[in-house]
């Protein structure tokens, strides 16, 4: 994720947790998008939106960086359910297929560059 994509991330964060942002100066907003940025380079932005989006739809607080690597780790079992289930039942486009499964190799990609081990 680029530093511009950062800014976009947080740009939501800030929009769904606006009280604590609100006394954010610039100098630790930059800090801040500095620390994303660099902890989440390797990681297409599409690919934190996400987690990102699913952490707010479910959480009160802001999510930690910690809690948004953790959520797209759990991304890639709930993306492979998607198209298992397609495999049995057709339900998505060829073109939705096709985007699952870049998303797929992207969080595959994230995974594997941290030796994670799925947990039985």
């Amino acid at each position: 994720m680029t530093k511009e994509e950062t800014i976009k991330v947080l740009a939501i964060l800030k929009a769904a947790y606006p009280n604590s942002y609100k006394n954010m100066n610039k100098e630790e907003a930059n800090a801040t998008v500095t620390v994303w940025a660099v902890q989440f380079a390797d990681i297409p932005a599409e690919v934190v939106m996400i987690a990102i989006n699913k952490l707010i739809a479910t959480s009160t607080f802001p999510p930690a960086i910690s809690e948004v690597k953790e959520r797209i780790q759990n991304l890639y079992w709930e993306i492979l359910g998607v198209l298992i289930e397609n495999e049995q039942f057709k339900k998505l486009t060829d073109e939705q297929e096709m985007k699952y499964r870049k998303l797929l190799d992207a969080v595959e990609s994230y995974r594997s560059q941290r030796k994670i081990e799925p947990s039985i």
